[in-house]
């Protein structure tokens, strides 16, 4: 669900029309413990393991998806899947050092030319994949919890970093580094950002949780700062306190909204109210 955010607004076409997938592959309407277990093993990538449908690609109930690839698709798959599912692939495989336009049509068994009529310049490509990638990891997660097919701690069991996040990481700071060379990487990190963040605000407030755009906020740098924490190490005992950190962000955060609420309250409104009556009593 990752780069230094787990989800983002959807831009890229819907993964499926007939109905939601599950993070890593299984449909939606599967039982919730199902979809906490794929997260968990990183079973990944709805569209690139899953047969072809009228209106998308849709996995079959309950069955665990492989890591994306190519060679899962379906041969009449659109060229610009295709490359997408490549790119992944790639950037999964191989990490960023791989992800190259090059690489990517020689692994979407397309000509050069056929990526670069879908994606122009190396930047548009890694948006794209960044784009996709999220969306096919994370939206799910929001679809399920719209649908009341989550619990709040299922949803936020989903959301905590796994160590194929990691490549993600790496390929968002590569669009950080680039702002200071092209400007319009920087207004459009800042929009994925605020999709991003409206993304976890959607799934937090369909469980009941009210977030406010500042409450995302700060959990948005709280899985930012941990992710890169776990990038200075890359070892088993950092990816644990990077996911350790996140959860803590995130019961404190809901602990917080949870007691917002209740002082804003008619009932907490009353409470405080006669204790200051009480106060006041000769």
């Amino acid at each position: 669900m990752l780069p230094p955010t787990p989800i983002f607004h959807r831009q890229a076409e819907p993964i499926d029309a007939g109905g939601e997938l599950t993070p890593r592959g299984v449909r939606a309407d599967t039982p919730a413990g199902e979809v906490r277990k794929h997260r968990a093993a990183g079973q990944a990538t709805p569209e690139a393991c899953a047969p072809a449908t009228a209106a998308g690609f849709a996995m079959p109930a309950a069955k665990p998806c492989p890591p994306p690839s190519v060679a899962l698709l379906p041969p009449d798959a659109p060229m610009r899947l295709r490359l997408l599912v490549a790119a992944v692939e790639l950037l999964q495989r191989d990490g960023f050092a791989g992800l190259t336009q090059t690489a990517v049509a020689r692994l979407a068994g397309a000509r050069q030319s056929h990526l670069t009529y879908y994606f122009p310049t190396r930047t548009a490509l890694l948006r794209a994949t960044v784009q996709f990638g999220m969306e096919t990891v994370l939206g799910p997660i929001i679809g399920a919890a719209k649908l009341g097919q989550l619990t709040l701690e299922q949803y936020k069991a989903l959301l905590l970093p796994t160590a194929e996040d990691r490549a993600w990481c790496r390929l968002m700071n590569e669009f950080g580094a680039a702002c200071s060379e092209d400007p319009g990487i920087r207004e459009w990190l800042a929009q994925f950002d605020a999709g991003v963040r409206e993304r976890i605000r959607e799934g937090f407030n369909a469980l009941g949780v009210p977030a406010t755009e500042e409450d995302i906020l700060v959990l948005h740098m709280a899985y930012m700062g941990a992710l890169h924490s776990d990038a200075m190490s890359l070892t088993d005992a950092s990816l644990e306190g990077a996911r350790r950190a996140v959860a803590h962000a995130m019961d404190v955060l809901v602990a917080a909204i949870r007691s917002r609420g209740r002082t804003s309250s008619p009932a907490g409104t009353r409470s405080r109210a006669r204790r200051k009556g009480e106060r006041c009593a000769p």
